[in-house]
């Protein structure tokens, strides 16, 4: 130890009852003005300190530990996210606001056939990636968008903005292969319209032949039993009934058929559109003289159609049907009071309001009543009535217009569903989807001649047969398209009735086959089927359509209109 250089050292203390203590020692030599050297010691009783040192210590220890233990679980939970992200079946990528891709896991890789890592630029991306990611990003919303995949696969993505702190800071797609679904789509729709043939075709028979009796029975046989013979009155009157059951429950199903062929057509996108400019007053006039029968009662219908309403881009057709069936249900959950239909100017278009002062419907269920098959109320206590698929039917008929119905409407309070269509614009169908024009050679007038029935249904042959022979036609029948070609080639027709859904030859085969020879191309061809596509009809050069079931005196009176000459081409 050098004098003026202390040093400090630590070790323990022996109190006077034996107990020992941590001490810290300052000890320094020094050398006095005698020249005498001392040593000064002084003691400090460090043992808070060293507690505290233990502490600190104990605590540094469990700190490296918690870290430790952190650092796995985020590197477990970036692993297991990572694995998520890999194992996903659809495509996503990350992108950020510097055109470079962040993630992409193997399934997006995969489904776009590209190889993207990160850091990659996203101008390798699809185009309508690309725009649906600058939408995203600039406009700040969720975007849809469709790919075309190679191999003619097709994929849906949705794109989503990533917000942090209120700002973007990149975007998140999410790509599916959908070729699977959209076959699938494509099988359901053929195979409904498959079932739906095959009942209608017997159901037409069905109710034909029910129509057809009942006719007879009250026009032939009723006169003959005696008004005095009770037994005889009862037994026709319970005929008679169950003949109407017949027709009503036919109808029915004709209905339920109609409706599922109609909402599977539309979610698969197959659904064939015929706009024009129309009135929508008149319209309304026309739904309310459909659905008279209804409100024949305590319960009025009452129509307000607004002067002077501009015209309407629209199917007709499908727009009367959603009139009549929002008129219809306004009927059925109505039971005292009235129901409105009105028609008035709405901004820049024109709005269709069916209220009615019915029961109501739950604010809760407003949603649902637009979900298919869907029926508002206790199924144990109210028997539903109709199918469910009104209103969901209506919901893509207004959609497909480019507009929604809406629902106002409280318990006990009535309801009101409204819709709004935009006045104005053109028709602006595509050229090469227009008719063609057709040049229909002049015929002279005749009341002679015979009708020629072509269906390939031997039932459906006899039923037309006896419709039209009980209405004063001479009928020929056909099997099958490549007979009713020979017979009307051998001797010409006066008119000449025709099934669509044929075996090897369809009707409109047969049709473009007749207006092309000069034999045959005056002879007027009136189409009969459960086959919609009165376009395709109209545009090989047939003269009238009819959509089965068809009314028997309304079929009659065209065939006797196009016999004489004077049904006018549509």
């Amino acid at each position: 130890m050098e004098i003026g250089k202390p040093i400090s050292v630590t070790g323990r203390h022996r109190r006077k009852d034996g107990s020992e203590f941590p001490v810290s020692v300052r000890l320094g030599l020094f050398e006095t003005a005698d020249g005498e050297v001392l040593m000064l010691a002084i003691c400090h009783d460090i043992t808070e300190l060293k507690a505290t040192e233990e502490r600190l210590a104990a605590l540094n220890e469990h700190l490296e530990e918690e870290v430790a233990r952190r650092t796995e679980q985020v590197r477990h939970a970036l692993a297991e996210r990572q694995a998520i992200v890999d194992n996903l079946a659809d495509g996503l990528v990350a992108c950020d606001l510097g055109g470079h891709v962040q993630v992409a896991n193997p399934a997006a890789n995969a489904l776009l056939g590209l190889a993207l890592d990160p850091g990659a630029a996203v101008a390798s991306l699809p185009a309508p990636l690309l725009e649906a990611i600058g939408i995203a990003q600039g406009e700040r919303r969720v975007v849809d968008v469709q790919l075309e995949l190679p191999k003619g696969r097709v994929a849906q993505g949705i794109v989503s903005p990533i917000q942090e702190d209120d700002r973007v800071s990149g975007t998140v797609a999410l790509v599916r292969d959908v070729t699977l679904e959209r076959e699938v789509d494509r099988m359901k729709t053929d195979f409904i319209a498959t079932v739906s043939h095959e009942l209608r075709t017997p159901l037409t028979s069905v109710l034909g032949f029910a129509k057809l009796t009942r006719a007879k029975v009250d026009q032939k046989l009723a006169v003959y039993v005696p008004e005095d013979d009770r037994k005889a009155q009862r037994a026709l009157g319970q005929i008679q009934k169950n003949l109407e059951i017949i027709v009503s429950e036919g109808e029915r199903l004709t209905a339920l058929i109609n409706d599922v062929l109609d909402i599977s057509k539309m979610e698969a996108g197959r659904m064939e559109w015929r706009f024009e400019m129309l009135d929508l007053g008149a319209l309304a006039e026309r739904a309310a003289a459909a659905t008279s029968a209804l409100f024949q009662g305590d319960i009025p219908l009452r129509v307000d159609v607004e002067p002077g309403l501009p015209e309407v881009r629209a199917d007709s057709d499908r727009i009367l049907q959603v009139m009549i069936n929002l008129l219809s249900n306004a009927a059925k959950f109505t039971q005292r009071g009235s129901v409105d239909l009105r028609v008035r100017r709405s901004g820049a278009g024109v709005e269709v309001a069916v209220a009615d002062t019915g029961r109501g419907i739950d604010p809760d269920l407003h949603a649902s009543v637009f979900d298919k098959f869907k029926q508002v109320g206790d199924t144990l206590t109210d028997k539903p009535q109709g199918t469910g698929l009104g209103l969901p039917i209506c919901a893509q008929i207004v959609a497909a217009h480019g507009s929604t119905i809406t629902l106002q409407s409280e318990l006990g309070q009535g309801a009101c569903f409204a819709f709004a269509l935009t006045a104005g614009g053109e028709v602006d169908e595509p050229v090469d989807g227009l008719p063609e024009a057709r040049v229909k050679p002049l015929r002279a007038a005749r009341t002679d001649g015979y009708v020629l029935v072509v269906d390939d249904d031997p039932n459906l042959r006899e039923l037309l047969h006896q419709q039209l022979t009980d209405r004063g036609f001479q009928v020929r029948l056909a099997a099958n398209g490549y007979e009713a070609i020979g017979m009307a080639r051998a001797e010409p027709p006066a008119v000449i009735v025709l099934d669509v859904m044929m075996p090897v030859i369809s009707g409109f085969d047969v049709a473009t086959v007749l207006k092309a020879d000069p034999t045959t191309a005056a002879v007027p061809i009136l189409i009969l089927s459960i086959v919609r596509d009165e376009e395709r009809g109209y545009r090989i050069g047939v003269d009238r359509y009819f959509t089965k079931p068809a009314d028997a005196d309304q079929l009659a009176d065209t065939v006797r209109d196009l016999l004489a000459g004077e049904a006018e081409s549509p």
